[in-house]
Order: structure tokens, then sequence, then C-alpha cells
């Protein structure tokens, strides 16, 4: 229960502190009006990678676990949140988004027994990428820059 809500507030973090990645959404819904299009679902079975343009540039990581995530078009951003993820596999999805031609921005990591983090900034050709873990949660974020 902690995790959903601690997975919930990432969610909204992650849309304020992306540049300019803000909606007006609901869970389980899409919205449309002139301006924004989003859309906002807690995932109720498998994510699928390949079913929006911001995710399918990404290699799929098939053993996590998608709770929630965030698409705005008309923000050219997507957020998601992984909440069964481990430092290890984390580090191991930064590694494999290195071999798909992602370029390393900044990296930090605090192995730290207790609470380990990952902070993680990259970019290719056409998207930045976010991803940070902290207390088993990963959150991933990706922005089109053309």
């Amino acid at each position: 229960m902690i995790k959903h809500i601690i997975s919930i507030a990432c969610v909204f973090i992650i849309v304020i502190s992306v540049s300019g990645c803000s909606s007006n959404s609901e869970s389980d819904n899409a919205n449309a009006t002139q301006d924004t299009v989003a859309t906002y679902k807690v995932n109720r079975g498998e994510f699928d990678w390949s079913g929006n343009e911001y995710t399918s540039v990404l290699p799929n990581q098939k053993e996590w676990n998608v709770s929630q995530y965030l698409v705005d078009d008309s923000r050219k951003c997507c957020s998601v949140i992984i909440d069964n993820s481990d430092l290890k596999s984390t580090k191991q999805y930064v590694k494999s988004l290195e071999k798909t031609g992602v370029s390393t921005v900044k990296s930090q990591v605090t192995d730290d027994k207790k609470n380990p983090t990952l902070n993680y900034l990259g970019e290719s050709d056409s998207y930045d990428i976010s991803i940070s873990y902290t207390g088993g949660i990963t959150t991933i974020s990706i922005t089109k820059t053309k």
C-alpha cells in the first residue's frame, strides 16, 4: 500500500519536474482539449512498451511491472513508474540504453545498502531520457526533442 502511495506521489512530482510536462488528467481516462492531449493510467495488465512513440524507442525490461504511466503528446513527453525494480536491474537498464545509442549526460549512483539510489540523464538524437531509482521504484521520463 505504501509503495502505491509513493508511486502515485512520484508520478505527480515527475509531471511537475519534467520541463513543461504537465497536463489535465484523470486516472484511467483520456482527456482532450484544444491545447492538451494526455493519458494517465494505472496499469492493470501488461504494459505495451511499443504502444507509444516514447517507450517504443527504449529497450523493454520484461520483468519490470509498470504500475503507472503518463503520456502527454502536446508536451511531447512520457513518464513510466516501475514498482518492483531494484538497483541492479536499473543499472542494467541504463547499460542497455547505452547500447542502443543513448549517450550519458550525467549519472550518479549511491550503493548505500539501506537507501541505494540512481539518477541518470541521457540523450539520443531525438529524445532526452531521465531515470531515477530509490526505494524499489524506478521512474523513467522521456521527452521528445525533435
